[in-house]
């Protein structure tokens, strides 16, 4: 069975969205949107869950771009990594993208996976890890075959060292894309706090002026056509299907049995923001600009 007209499916996989189901970090971010008491080390039930969920997947005829999410350092877990390695072995699985702060020297876990299969991205955080210590660690990404790219996340004390930031990641080959804040930070709300400056600033470094245009202007997407529950969709570790953060559409079960379909053509988006570039880009106005990597689930060539 086949759910797209064009055979290639991006599955964003998801822990369970709740603060209970977030995975433990090694980083404490002063910005993080997602830090919670409640962070826990998954335990061989991930991988039971996981195991349900692909083995149904797996019979699909679609090609699948697979981009692993956990809310946490999947790199530091022994289940998250299992889990990892479990989709990233399936048949129909072309490419298996893994979010991680790339704390961890690929050494220790690049001997366990098909890097044929895996690609990475990266999330810069100077708070906790040295550039040179990222780039070392990036590079060896590079040595491996695995593809890379970076992200990295405009606070105002970054906002200084942005420019020349953005320039040495470009000079080394990766490419890097700037998230804005979309959260309260330090008593201000934002991206609303940024200042005329800064938005200059944050333009001139921006992957795209879409990204920006959501990113920091904060653009309405309501009604807009978009592919988010066309040809990518989110699966949660319970088994749930959705277009995106907020847009449940039913479960795995029932998209194997038929209960439901992929509509072929891009749908209008129901929401009036769209937090995320992972998600954002799946909008048609970027499908009609710029292509999409197939070395990822939630990335594009400018």
């Amino acid at each position: 069975m086949r759910l797209t007209s064009g055979g290639t499916l991006r599955i964003n996989y998801r822990n369970v969205q709740d603060p209970a189901s977030r995975l433990v970090c090694n980083f404490k971010c002063s910005y993080c949107v997602t830090e919670t008491p409640q962070r826990r080390p998954y335990d061989a039930s991930a991988l039971r869950q996981t195991r349900r969920i692909w083995d149904a997947l797996e019979t699909l005829d679609d090609t699948l771009i697979v981009r692993v999410n956990f809310d946490g350092e999947t790199l530091i877990d022994r289940w998250a990594i299992e889990c990892v390695l479990d989709i990233a072995g399936r048949s129909n699985v072309a490419r298996c993208e893994v979010i991680t702060n790339n704390s961890i020297p690929p050494r220790r876990y690049l001997g366990r996976m098909d890097t044929r299969k895996m690609s990475f991205a990266c999330s810069f955080h100077p708070e906790y890890i040295t550039l040179n210590r990222f780039l070392g660690n990036l590079a060896a990404l590079r040595d491996a075959g695995c593809p890379a790219f970076v992200y990295t996340v405009a606070t105002p004390g970054a906002l200084n060292g942005l420019v020349p930031l953005v320039e040495r990641f470009r000079s080394e080959g990766y490419d890097i894309r700037i998230e804005g804040l979309m959260e309260p930070y330090q008593g201000r709300e934002y991206p609303q706090a940024y200042t005329a400056d800064e938005r200059s600033l944050l333009h001139e470094v921006f992957y795209s002026p879409e990204e920006f245009a959501y990113g920091i202007d904060a653009a309405n997407p309501r009604g807009k056509p978009c592919y988010a529950g066309t040809d990518e969709i989110t699966v949660t570790m319970d088994g749930r299907v959705a277009r995106c953060y907020e847009c449940e559409m039913g479960d795995v079960g029932e998209l194997m049995d038929g209960t439901w379909t992929l509509p072929p053509d891009p749908q209008p988006c129901p929401e009036a923001s769209c937090l995320c570039p992972a998600y954002h880009i799946y909008l048609a106005e970027f499908r009609e600009r710029y292509t999409m990597l197939d070395a990822y689930a939630d990335h594009y060539r400018i």
